[in-house]
Order: structure tokens, then C-alpha cells, then sequence
């Protein structure tokens, strides 16, 4: 078994949620690092998803021919560019997408069917806003990390919760556990790669479809993205446990074994915390604290009476 430690500044919140089991679950936009989920995309991979957006545009403007015949426009259109615009959804040649995008865009404004069409860029936006509502908590490997205690830990007066970890991925409520990867560059998001449901709805009685994108978090390529650091950050040996919501309070997805208090935690909060985890869900646990190795710069971590 592994003990992966959270490194907590003591604060008003800190009773409430001892008592309650609980920990913070953040989203990636409040992480200390501005790059959080970044990642290069290559447009080379995209036939994927243009071939998935033609088939469902063709398959949205077939059925609308169906509800548009015998009207004197479509679309917006008339005449000869309605019959070329009917002829090119009917042929449905490979080459015609691009021109089927750009026509629509230009006459979706007055047609009798509204609807908010699919780009690559719409897709990308949509996976944006999926990464940037995930849930992440930070843990780390290391226990006698002075930068660790330093940063996390208002300057050692705080305390690190240390959870039991089997090895499993998959967690209860939905997340997952994985170690950080750290590099020189952001990892490549391949569109046509992503794990992805899109669903278009069509609502014929109030003329409007909406497409609707979600997509699978735990899919290796976002997997990656969302474990992913610049290499500035190795020192933190990150490990992080990630849902599909953040910016809440969630039950501890993993064991609480032990309770490490800072060199410099006072003993009035070392007493508040100790009688806020007896009351809560794991009121056994293992105390310890941090102690200076004489001579040296690093620490060495006791057991408390």
C-alpha cells in the first residue's frame, strides 16, 4: 500500500470538514499553475470528426428537405442557389462539407430552421469547458518535502492528510487516481482520437436542433492532458485524483490512515484537528509530526503520543 499525502493550510474550514470526511475537489482554472490541461492539437488529425459532422449535417439537412418541400425557400435561399444548395445535400460529395458550412452559416439567420452547426473549433470549446469543470485533488508522494511544506502549507504551520492507495485507477464516485507525468511540452490532443457522444436534437415543432457534445474524461488522450505538468513542477510528485465535477466538497474518495503536522503547527491546532478527525469517519488514525534531523536540512517524522 501507498500513503499519498495533502499537503492543508489550517484554516476555518478545516474542523467542519474533518468532522464531515470531507476534501475539496477544485477545478483546474484555481490550480497554482496557469497551464493546467493544456495541450497541442494537430489539425492533421481531424478527418475523424469532419466525416462525423458531415454525416450528422447530411443526416439534419435530409430530414429537413422532407419538412421543406414545396416551399419557395430554404434555408433562406431561393431559387437556383436553393436547388444547388438541395442538389450538393443529396449528392452528398466528400468535397461539398466545406461549402454546406459556409452556405448554411450565411443563411441561418432567415431560415425556417434554426440550428447552432459543429466545427471543429465548437468542439474544441466544448471539451474546454468539460476540462475546466472537472474536479482535481492534488496529493504528493513525499512526506519531508520542505518546498511542499513551504507552499501548501503556510510555511509549515499546517498539517498533510495521508491516504491509503491500492494501485487501483478507478475510485469510487466516479474518479480516478493517477500519478503526474511532467515534461518540456504539452501532450497532443488528437480530435479524431477522443472518446466522444454527440447527439443532435431536432425539435421540428419549434424548428430549432442543438447538437450536443460530452465527452469521456477518462479517455487515455484527456487522461494525459489532465495529468500532464511542465517539468518546473517534478519536484511536487504529484499524484491526483480526478472527477467529473470540481468546485465542491466531496467524501474522501480514498482511506484517511495518518495526520502529519508541520514543524511549525502550533498546539492549539494540532488540538482542534485531533478532536475534529475523532469525530469524523476515521477517528483511529495514525498521528504524526515533523521533526528537524539534527545537522541536516531535511526532516524526519515521529510518531505522536
Amino acid at each position: 500500500m501507498t500513503i499519498l499525502y495533502k499537503y492543508r493550510s489550517v484554516t476555518p474550514y478545516t474542523a467542519p470538514m474533518l468532522k464531515e470526511g470531507t476534501i475539496w475537489a477544485a477545478t483546474p482554472g484555481t490550480l497554482n499553475d496557469p497551464h493546467e490541461t493544456r495541450a497541442e492539437i494537430f489539425t492533421s488529425y481531424i478527418d475523424g470528426i469532419e466525416a462525423l459532422e458531415k454525416r450528422q449535417l447530411l443526416a439534419t439537412y435530409m430530414l429537413a428537405l422532407e419538412h421543406a418541400k414545396g416551399r419557395p425557400t430554404f434555408f433562406g435561399l431561393s431559387g437556383k442557389h436553393k436547388k444547388k444548395f438541395e442538389q450538393d445535400i443529396r449528392n452528398a460529395r466528400p468535397d461539398a462539407i466545406d461549402y454546406l458550412l459556409d452556405l448554411f452559416e450565411r443563411a441561418r439567420k432567415s431560415a425556417p430552421i434554426s440550428w447552432e452547426p459543429s466545427s471543429i473549433k465548437d468542439t474544441i470549446q466544448a471539451l474546454k469547458r468539460t476540462l475546466a469543470g472537472i474536479g482535481v485533488i492534488s496529493l504528493a508522494e513525499e512526506i519531508g518535502n520542505a518546498l511542499m511544506w513551504a507552499h501548501y502549507a503556510n510555511s509549515h504551520t499546517g498539517f498533510c492528510l495521508g491516504f491509503e492507495y491500492d494501485g487501483n485507477t478507478a475510485l469510487s464516485q466516479g474518479y480516478t487516481c493517477g500519478a503526474v507525468q511532467y515534461s518540456q511540452f504539452y501532450p497532443a490532443l488528437a480530435i479524431d482520437k477522443l472518446e466522444m457522444q454527440a447527439n443532435i436534437n431536432i425539435d421540428l415543432a419549434h424548428k430549432t436542433a442543438r447538437r450536443d457534445l460530452s465527452f469521456d474524461i477518462t479517455n487515455p488522450v484527456l487522461y494525459d492532458i489532465i495529468h500532464t505538468k511542465s517539468q518546473e513542477w517534478s519536484y511536487e510528485k504529484e499524484w491526483r485524483v480526478v472527477g467529473p465535477r470540481g468546485d465542491l466538497a466531496i467524501p474522501y474518495p480514498l482511506p484517511l490512515k495518518e495526520i502529519v503536522f508541520g514543524l511549525r503547527c502550533s498546539d492549539d491546532d494540532m488540538k482542534a484537528i485531533r478532536d475534529a478527525v475523532r469525530q469524523g469517519p476515521f477517528p483511529d488514525v495514525r498521528l504524526r509530526r515533523v521533526v528537524e534531523r539534527q545537522g541536516s536540512y531535511e526532516y524526519d517524522v515521529q510518531d505522536m503520543s
